[in-house]
């Protein structure tokens, strides 16, 4: 196939094997239909580059990579924490007015790299978020307060109905500052055991037991990088009432980059990725969560045994060993034998 690479240009690290830089060129007369062509260096020292992957074009006259851009959805998406608890007592949805009502503050931070040309010249580039919202039976999984951004022009996440639903008062800058010392200090109660005989676990996911809602965040502006963080609460409650019996749970949230844009020419490195949050009981149970029978029954058998072996080394030194009545006759008879002489001296005085 003839190509005519070159017509447009970019270049981007790691998207083809990691730590590499390739070239991303754009030939759209190439073969009639278009063509984009990752480049790279033949060797490290070398000006001279090879085709590593062609992407042809759709059709004919497509015009396939009159453009390109290289855009990254950054695989170390976190959660903040990363592992959360659940305890306390149950409240019902109604009774909810502020949001540490709700359960523990979970922060989800998701960055986009932009390694190219600004994306407004293409279309708009959007954040998809698949957001477990409830559980199978409809209740709360994972309560959305906000969504805020770093990098890019105020940004109107969609739908919005899924944000804060219940209109929950934020949480105050003292009672902010009061729970991080909280956070800070050790806590009284327990947590799960990890030496229990079998652990229970659990992961809600959008393709499992849980029920999510697509957020979509266009990221207009976007030019270098991005950070997009979604506030949420965990619904205590929800997980008291169907997950109590469970060592742990993992919550899995997915996000994805799309381009809403006509023409397939645009270059999309890590397009998706997910996060994991862990959440885990409390309890103010015993520190181990108690002790495994198996355990209990190797220490009743290994008190016996060495009981037994004591005995016998006792037994073996004649400790067991009674006197016979002749013997026990004779030895009386030879004390008295003894004292005869000092008695006979008491009687002369």
């Amino acid at each position: 196939m003839r190509l005519s690479a070159g017509f447009s240009l970019d270049s981007g690290h790691s998207i083809t094997e990691k730590g590499k830089l390739i070239i991303v060129s754009g030939a759209p007369r190439a073969n009639h239909s278009g063509a984009v062509v990752f480049l790279r260096k033949q060797e490290e020292a070398s000006t001279m580059l090879m085709s590593e992957h062609i992407l042809e074009g759709p059709g004919l006259a497509s015009s396939f990579g009159y453009d390109v851009a290289v855009v990254d959805l950054n695989g170390d998406g976190v959660a903040k924490p990363s592992q959360v608890y659940f305890g306390g007592r149950i409240r019902g949805m109604s009774a909810m007015k502020t949001e540490e009502e709700v359960g523990s503050l979970i922060e989800y931070e998701f960055r986009v790299i932009n390694l190219g040309k600004p994306l407004k010249s293409f279309g708009t580039a959007s954040l998809n978020i698949q957001w477990p919202k409830e559980s199978s039976v409809g209740k709360w999984l994972l309560y959305l307060m906000k969504i805020n951004t770093k990098g890019l022009q105020l940004v109107t996440c969609s739908p919005e109905r899924e944000i804060n639903p219940l209109r929950l008062s934020e949480e105050s800058t003292s009672t902010r500052r009061k729970r991080e010392l909280e956070e800070r200090r050790p806590s009284d109660g327990s947590k799960v055991s990890l030496f229990t005989d079998k652990r229970k676990h659990k992961i809600l996911s959008c393709s499992g037991d849980a029920r999510c809602v697509e957020m979509k965040c266009p990221l207009q502006g976007l030019d270098s990088t991005a950070v997009i963080v979604l506030k949420s609460r965990l619904w205590n409650s929800t997980f008291l009432e169907d997950y109590a019996s469970y060592n742990y749970l993992d919550i899995i949230v997915k996000a994805s980059i799309s381009l809403d844009v006509s023409a397939n020419n645009i270059v999309l490195k890590n397009a998706e990725t997910q996060v994991r949050l862990t959440v885990f009981p409390e309890t103010t149970a015993t520190p181990f969560g108690g002790v495994p029978w198996w355990i209990i029954l190797v220490a009743v058998l290994a008190g016996i045994l060495m009981l037994a072996l004591l005995v016998l080394l006792l037994w073996k030194c004649g400790f067991f060993k009674r006197a016979k009545k002749d013997e026990y006759d004779a030895a009386i008879h030879k004390a008295e034998i003894h004292t005869q002489p000092s008695d006979k001296l008491s009687t002369e005085a």
